[in-house]
């Protein structure tokens, strides 16, 4: 049974039952056939108002780790990016002073060859197999050089002069190569026969 019939069991007429039913929603007064209906409404609306505030607390702690997680992200990526320039910084020095090492190793074999008196370094330097050809020891020194010079020098002769310049001369720094000197300056030869 609703609650129509109820008034209408209580002989009143359906105008009367229809101006209750008005009056009753227009002062917001309800009927339900749950027991201490207000009690549980007012207990649902504080657990519905309670779950709203804890999904904007979570909806905000949402925000903020993902604002967290962002920055943590860019850090990582600069981090990658350094570690990466890192690298690249790390492999052009080995390149230079594998550079430079070899640099230095042609210079130290071709002096060897200049004391050893070879005419061509450079071909003499061919014949060794360069400085990659070469042992080099723990100090950078080549081992067993002198036994390499000495059968360049049976092998090709031609490429290896004596200790001493040609004719006899002597090469001096800042002179003529061959050490023969001019019997006088050329300038005043030359003004000499103009006088």
């Amino acid at each position: 049974m609703d609650f129509k019939e109820l008034l209408t069991g209580n002989e009143l007429t359906e105008e009367q039952v229809a101006k209750v039913i008005a009056d009753m929603t227009e002062n917001g007064i309800y009927i339900t056939s749950e027991q201490d209906a207000d009690t549980r409404l007012s207990k649902m609306k504080e657990q519905r108002d309670k779950a709203r505030a804890d999904l904007t607390a979570k909806e905000e702690e949402v925000t903020e780790l993902t604002a967290t997680i962002a920055e943590r992200d860019e850090t990582i990526s600069k981090h990658v990016e350094n570690e990466s320039s890192i690298e690249g910084l790390r492999a052009e020095l080995e390149e230079a002073n594998n550079g430079r090492t070899k640099l230095e190793r042609s210079q130290k074999l071709d002096a060897l060859l200049r004391k050893a008196g070879a005419t061509d370094t450079e071909y003499m330097a061919y014949k060794l197999g360069g400085v990659d050809g070469l042992e080099v020891d723990d100090e950078g020194n080549f081992t067993g050089i002198d036994e390499r010079l000495n059968e360049l020098k049976e092998q090709h002769p031609k490429y290896f002069g004596g200790d001493k310049p040609a004719n006899g001369y002597e090469v001096l720094d800042n002179k003529l190569e061959d050490g023969n000197q001019p019997a006088s300056d050329p300038f005043t030869t030359a003004m000499e026969k103009y006088k």
